[in-house]
């Protein structure tokens, strides 16, 4: 609908002209014409203003839906990154939570040659205490108690190297599994990472699991230590769960394809078919409440995701389980 109204006004000097007015509407508003020649507008011209006012209403509507657009495309940005900080703090929790469950055990680790270096400090005192004795003596009697004391302290010096060097490497796989120091993708020794992550979970193993390790020849690779530590805890860990008593893990590494390949298989109880398209679902869990939190797999497969891998699984009951992790040499630009 438009509107078309025309008029005569005075013809005293310095009047305006006669005008004629046509007002066509659109979606959001109306478009005026005005005409200072006293005819009226012509068919045509109208039609025309409709057309126009037709294209505008067309344009206005597209120019809103971009807008609307742009917010969405910024409501999109903003969960997206919200939910990449949430995913980094997920596994950094997660990784929190690995080392909490560890605690203990490393603690014992690192107990252990504690307690050996605090008793040999003990016999070192009492030898100091001795040499000095037998300073103040002579003859044979002298050196043979001289040549006793010298031999426990050196004794007593292998073993305080020992514990020292088992401290030395827990305290370095520590550091290992959280790279603190260390940037976020470089290249890394895979077997370096692996080596690590066992001397963590060390303390489990001697309850009759063996690990047999047949590593390959691999380069080295860029990727992320820290969440590639992560990996090998949460599978290795679930693989030392999976077995009831007694049991075997197998760590394999190979190149294949320019990637590099690692499985971990155990002699578990395997994974039912029904729960195979599950166990990377968050929550999931056959543990139970206490025992898993039902992220650790979840979180694997979020960790391969983001470093351009992929983390695959075969099982059958009573045969145990395989994961296979596979990355790239390089990861992609």
């Amino acid at each position: 609908a438009f509107m078309e109204k025309c008029w005569q006004t005075s013809t005293q000097p310095g009047d305006k002209p006669p005008r004629c007015w046509v007002v066509v509407p659109f979606s959001h508003g109306r478009i005026n014409m005005l005409s200072i020649k006293p005819a009226r507008f012509h068919e045509n011209d109208v039609q025309v203003l409709k057309s126009f006012a037709d294209a505008v209403s067309l344009a206005y509507a597209r120019f809103l839906d971009f807008r609307n657009l742009e917010l969405r495309n910024k409501e999109l940005r903003d969960a997206y990154r919200e939910l990449k900080e949430t995913q980094t703090e997920l596994v950094q929790a997660e990784k929190m939570a690995s080392l909490g469950r560890l605690a203990a055990g490393v603690a014992h680790e690192i107990n252990t040659p504690l307690g050996a270096l605090k008793s040999n400090l003990d016999v070192i005192r009492i030898s100091l205490e001795k040499l000095k004795k037998i300073c103040s003596t002579t003859g044979e009697a002298r050196t043979h108690r001289f040549d006793e004391v010298m031999s426990t302290a050196e004794r007593l010096h292998e073993v305080n190297t020992k514990a020292i060097e088992r401290i030395a490497k827990i305290v370095k796989s520590l550091k290992g599994f959280s790279w603190l120091d260390r940037s976020e993708v470089q290249l890394i020794d895979i077997h370096e990472g692996l080596e690590d992550t066992l001397a963590l979970v060390q303390h489990r193993l001697r309850e009759g699991i063996r690990v047999h390790k047949e590593y390959g020849r691999l380069p080295r690779i860029k990727s992320n230590a820290s969440q590639l530590n992560q990996v090998f805890m949460n599978l290795i860990v679930n693989a030392i769960d999976a077995i009831e008593g007694p049991g075997e893990i197998f760590i394999r590494t190979f190149a294949q394809n320019e990637h590099v390949v690692v499985e971990i298989q155990d002699t578990g109880a395997g994974i039912p078919q029904e729960h195979l398209q599950k166990i990377f679902e968050p929550g999931f869990t056959t543990k139970g409440v206490r025992v898993g939190t039902g992220l650790g797999l979840a979180i694997v497969y979020k960790i391969m995701e983001a470093l351009s891998g992929r983390v695959e699984v075969e099982s059958q009951p009573g045969q145990g389980a395989t994961f296979r992790i596979i990355l790239p040499l390089e990861p992609p630009k």
